[in-house]
Parts: structure tokens; C-alpha cells; sequence
């Protein structure tokens, strides 16, 4: 079997109490979105999209559930314990909202 890319996933701590508020089934879901950022399986399983952006960092957008959309960056954080990259998570929004 052959080694996946991890990731650290760092989430804002606006998106934590956003998460804490709401239904349980929600958060579960939300948690396994998690995963998948942590493993790199974004295209299949998380259906992630790159955003376009006027700076140089990427964005980039993936659905929670048919309204709300989870936005994340990815970058390097000094190499963390046997991770390769570092997934920051910014804000989850409603997808007309953006």
C-alpha cells in the first residue's frame, strides 16, 4: 500500500465555535471533511476547487452540504512531525454569500 500525503489541518478558531454551535450530524459530517483535507483526498472525496484570487496565496473552496462551503488555504509550517503540508481552514460560509 502506499504512503499518503498528510496534512496538519489548522482550523480558525471562529470556524471551532461556528462547528460547536451546531447539530451533532453536522459536525460529524464536517469531521469527515476534515479527514479528507488531512489525507489529500480532495478531488474524489472532498470535491475541493481552487478559487481565483487576486494575491499569490490559493484559495481554495469545498461544500459542506448543498449551502454552506468550508475555505481553506494550504501552505508550510515549518515542517510539523511527519506531515508534508499544512492545511489552513479560514471560514465556512453560505455559498451565495461569496
Amino acid at each position: 500500500m502506499q504512503d499518503l500525503t498528510r496534512a496538519t489541518v489548522l482550523i480558525n478558531s471562529t470556524v471551532k465555535k461556528y462547528l460547536l454551535g451546531l447539530p451533532r450530524s453536522f459536525r460529524e459530517r464536517a469531521g469527515e471533511k476534515f479527514e479528507f483535507l488531512e489525507l489529500g483526498l480532495w478531488e474524489g472525496k472532498l470535491r475541493a476547487k481552487k478559487l481565483r484570487t487576486a494575491s499569490s496565496k490559493c484559495v481554495f473552496e469545498a461544500p459542506l452540504d448543498k449551502d454552506k462551503r468550508l475555505l481553506f488555504a494550504v501552505g508550510n509550517y515549518g515542517k510539523p512531525a511527519k506531515k508534508d503540508f499544512v492545511v489552513y481552514v479560514w471560514v465556512v460560509v453560505a455559498h451565495a454569500n461569496f
